[in-house]
């Protein structure tokens, strides 16, 4: 009994190395937005999640810094993904503005490479979130209709089940075809500008020659991979890489799955990803 009892305590310690060689000595940290703390204790919507208090980023970059060896995912391709001690790198998904504004101030003190993954349509014409407008639009709303249904929206719990319940059917919408919801659901064909959450042209062009920042691609309209076909994906990557690097003028070889949940992802992409010479792509998944 006893020597069975050591058998599995073997056993045990060797699925442990085990895990332990085959798990990636390196972490990627995704980031959206950074924000200044007066504005996020002001913002109790859905997409707060999204964002990370300045004074919060600070002490976790200080953190890092201090404790771990700093990659970029350039860095991490050339060392075959493979790191001698325990490495981070930092990511930012969509492209807004407070990256370059709040993050990269505290990104250049603490010498932190960072990638930050672009939506070309938004650097090419209007910016527009849907999730940003759809929560404006409930949060001042107290109903609202959504097909021959009536909801009421008074409490702000019903506000978020509202907003949560919206957010699927959208995501399965092409962007012409969110437009149209968005003109629907708010009886207004005029949509909300955010060009001052997002990087533009010239933005781009100053923090490119950043030695610190590598820009990637998040495909053309930030679309939910896992309801559309392979052309469809297709034709996002490969444009947003080619606008990217037509109005830059540099090299994209980095890309991020839009949500990038496996419920969100077909993994075919890689292929596309393979056939389009990128060198790394991220998701959400933990490895």
């Amino acid at each position: 009994m006893i020597k069975d009892l050591i058998n599995k305590l073997l056993d045990i310690d060797l699925v442990k190395k085990l895990v332990e060689l085959k798990r990636p000595n390196f972490i990627i940290l995704y980031y959206h937005r950074v924000i200044e703390d007066n504005i996020f204790d002001l913002d109790m919507g859905p997409n707060i999640h999204l964002c990370v208090k300045k004074s919060e980023f600070e002490k976790q970059m200080s953190y890092i810094a201090k404790n771990y060896n700093l990659i970029s995912l350039e860095d991490l391709y050339k060392n075959n993904f493979k790191c001698k001690q325990f490495s981070v790198a930092v990511t930012f998904d969509d492209g807004y503005k407070d990256n370059i504004e709040v993050a990269y101030p505290i990104l250049k003190k603490n010498n932190i490479p960072a990638t930050i993954y672009l939506v070309s349509r938004n650097i090419i014409a209007k910016p527009w979130a849907w999730w940003i407008e759809l929560w404006n639009f409930i949060k001042k709303n107290e109903k609202i209709m959504n097909g021959d249904k009536t909801i009421d929206i008074k409490k702000i719990n019903n506000k978020k089940k509202c907003f949560f319940d919206l957010k699927e059917k959208i995501k399965k919408l092409k962007y012409d075809d969110q437009i149209n919801f968005f003109n629907t659901l708010t009886l207004n064909k005029v949509r909300e500008n955010h060009e001052n959450l997002y990087l533009n042209i010239e933005d781009l062009k100053k923090i490119e020659k950043e030695k610190l920042i590598t820009l990637g691609c998040h495909t053309h309209d930030h679309l939910c991979f896992s309801y559309f076909d392979k052309e469809i994906i297709e034709k996002q990557i490969s444009r947003c890489k080619e606008i990217i690097e037509e109005k830059l003028k540099i090299s994209v070889e980095h890309f991020a799955y839009p949500y990038g949940s496996k419920k969100d992802i077909n993994f075919f992409e890689h292929n596309i990803l393979e056939k389009l010479k990128f060198k790394t792509a991220v998701t959400t998944l933990e490895t």
